[in-house]
């Protein structure tokens, strides 16, 4: 039986106390980082939302494709605390804010998987 090499890390979920579904490597969350940063950018654009909708998104595209540089001085660990804090931002924004139903739904889900790729991240011990 093999082991996998990165079973003994924790999520970055873990360590805050949640119990999180699985764990995956920083190579996939940098995956899905790209994935949500074409999302937010061309989205908005294409369903016509409003631009304080779009620039939310823009600022969050940013964030998650400056973050993930190869060659970056910045720390995972900091690097998702900061995901995890605009993920809860979005979602209030998403609750409470004056926008159309539409723009809130997608902040909302939106939200919801830029907290859920942070929280289940591995990072190292």
């Amino acid at each position: 039986m093999q082991l996998i090499p990165d079973a003994h890390k924790l999520a970055f979920g873990e360590t805050l106390g949640f119990d999180v579904p699985t764990r995956y490597p920083s190579a996939t969350h940098a995956m899905i980082n790209a994935l949500m940063a074409a999302d937010s950018t061309i989205t908005p654009l294409l369903f016509g939302m409003s631009r304080r909708t779009r620039l939310i998104c823009q600022v969050l595209a940013a964030l998650l494709v400056t973050g993930r540089k190869v060659h970056s001085d910045v720390d995972l660990k900091w690097q998702l605390q900061v995901e995890l804090t605009a993920g809860i931002f979005c979602l209030f924004a998403s609750l409470f804010g004056h926008i159309r139903f539409l723009e809130r739904v997608y902040l909302f889900v939106g939200s919801v998987m830029l907290m859920g790729n942070a929280l289940m991240t591995q990072v190292s011990d």
